[in-house]
Formats: structure tokens, C-alpha cells, sequence
């Protein structure tokens, strides 16, 4: 994403530091245009000199960095903006800056290979939704004013962290379809959904759970890829889903809730999204042209 930490940045120097060891990764750094920015790097040239082969250029500046940090002015970064694409901190936040660890092949270390979603039929799904009445839940937090009979409708479908739990009045209680594209355990989603498919419907495999990897049906990825081609950024689980039934599911009939395209946060989030990682604005104009015309269909 955009690295827009860097535009008001006000110090020397800024790194990424591994939250357990403390270590100082060198993949993203940050160098103001200052006089103890160029001191620093300086220092940085004549320890590297000294120790040209027995140590990395990594390590010599941690080296100078302990040694010159009271002298400079000096922040630590977030591991957004330095993320090692493997690390289980991936799971837990979206990357500005992100590291694909090239260097392991030379250095002989395992690395995690990209995995596939097993199961790429859409048969099973297609067999079910068949001819049926569907609903698809969004999360605004505007879906929780009024009560609702979702659970009425032949086939509920839901996204990522919107748990029926203890909030059954206003968003039904059962699950057929749980669009995902967050990390989720197996346990996790049995427990707070029991959904009878899930579909994966990110490009983004790395983020999915072993469980879903080898349960779950992937959503086509050129759908993904004509998405964010239309959007010039990522498409967010509601527009994906509503462009898998319509691509996909011969449905008798769709009902819409819970999508404001980010006019109010999620029920379960406490942020609303920065336009960062999506568009509201331009999912809003696509989502409507998506549904115009089709008398089956209702967004409310």
C-alpha cells in the first residue's frame, strides 16, 4: 500500500524491529535528510569496512545504530512496513511493505511454498443454490438497527468475521455459504458458523488456514483479477461475493444486507477503512451497476 508513514516522518532514522528478538531488520529503512541521517550512514560505510565478510551489513548497523542512537533522532516502524511475507504477523495486519525472502534460496533456509486451495469445483455450490432464495450479509453496522427473519430465506450467506453469535434477531442464525478471505481456523469458523461451504475468494492463499485450505472452494481467481482491473485496488469480500452469485449461482432470488461501502465501520471493527486497502466510492458505483436492471435482486 501506499507508505504514507514516510510523508510526515520527523527523524533521522527509522527501522522495523523483530517484536521478539528486538533485532534490527534492514529490509525497509527510512533516511531523513538531515546532518545525523548522513552520520549515520557514514558510520554504518566504516563498520562495514572493518567487518566486509564475517558479518552483514544488517548486523554492522545494529552495531553503529547501539552505539550512535543517543545522538540521533530516531522511530521505530510498524511491522506493516516491514513484513516478511510468511510471518504469522500477516495474518494479523494488512502490509504496506512486503518481503518475499528471495535471499533464502541463496542461504539454503526452508521457506513456506505458496499453497492452493484444494477444492476449485463449483458443482456442489451450484447444485445447492439452485433456483433458491438467497441472502447475503454484510457487516456495516448499520444491519443491526432493525430485527429480520434472515433465517426465512432457502440459503444465508455470510463474510469473513460476522458471527450470527449472540445476534441472532437481527442477522438470522444459520449459515450455508461463509465467504472468507481473512485467516480463520477450522475450530473457528465450526464453532462460530458450522457453514455448510466456504468459499475462499482472495488471490491471497497465504493468508488462508490449513482447514481452509484443504476444505474450502476457491473463488475463481481471474473473478479476483477482473475485479481489481475494473477498481485499480482491492475488492473487497462483499463485492466478490456479489460477483460470484451472479457469475456463478442460478439463484431464484438475491437479498441484500448490511453493505454502506464503508459509510459506517463494521459491527465487529472499531475503525472505519482508511481507503487504503479499499474504495468504497468506486465499489459503490460498480455494486449498483451490478444489480441494475435485475428485478430478483434487492439491496436494503
Amino acid at each position: 500500500m501506499n507508505p504514507v508513514l514516510f510523508n510526515d516522518l520527523d527523524c533521522d532514522f527509522a527501522c522495523h524491529f523483530h517484536s521478539l528478538r528486538k533485532e534490527l531488520l534492514s529490509g525497509t529503512l527510512y533516511f531523513g535528510n538531515t546532518e545525523k541521517s548522513r552520520y549515520l550512514v557514514n558510520k554504518w560505510i566504516e563498520e562495514d569496512k572493518l567487518y566486509p565478510k564475517t558479518h552483514m551489513p544488517q548486523r554492522n548497523l545494529r552495531a553503529v545504530f547501539n552505539k550512535e542512537k543517543s545522538k540521533i533522532k530516531w522511530k521505530a516502524l510498524p511491522v506493516e512496513y516491514c513484513m516478511i511475507y510468511d510471518s504469522r504477523s500477516r495474518y494479523n495486519v494488512s502490509p504496506v511493505i512486503e518481503h518475499f525472502q528471495l535471499s533464502r534460496r541463496y542461504k539454503g533456509s526452508k521457506s513456506r511454498k505458496p499453497q492452493r486451495v484444494v477444492n476449485e469445483s463449483l458443482t456442489g455450490i451450484q447444485e445447492f443454490c439452485k433456483s433458491k432464495r438467497i441472502c447475503l450479509l454484510g457487516n456495516a453496522n448499520s444491519i443491526l438497527d432493525k430485527k429480520k427473519d434472515i433465517d426465512s430465506f432457502d440459503v444465508v450467506g455470510r463474510m469473513n468475521r460476522g458471527t450470527p453469535r449472540g445476534k441472532e434477531a437481527f442477522i438470522g442464525s444459520r449459515t450455508d455459504i461463509l465467504f472468507l478471505s481473512t485467516h480463520m481456523a477450522g475450530e473457528n469458523i465450526r464453532n462460530s458458523f458450522n457453514p455448510r461451504f466456504v468459499v475462499w475468494m482472495t488471490v491471497c492463499n497465504r493468508l488462508a488456514s490449513s482447514w481452509v485450505l484443504k476444505n474450502a472452494i476457491q473463488n475463481p481467481m481471474q473473478d479476483w483479477d477482473a475485479l481489481y482491473k475494473k477498481l485499480s485496488i482491492n475488492p473487497t469480500t462483499g463485492l466478490m461475493a456479489l460477483n460470484f452469485l451472479l457469475k456463478h449461482i442460478d439463484f431464484k432470488s438475491l437479498t441484500i444486507y448490511g453493505f454502506d461501502f464503508f459509510a459506517t465501520k463494521t459491527w465487529y471493527n472499531t475503525r472505519i477503512d482508511s481507503g487504503q486497502k479499499h474504495s468504497g466510492k468506486k465499489e459503490k458505483t460498480l455494486f449498483m451497476k451490478m444489480i441494475k436492471d435485475r428485478p430478483n435482486m434487492k439491496l436494503l
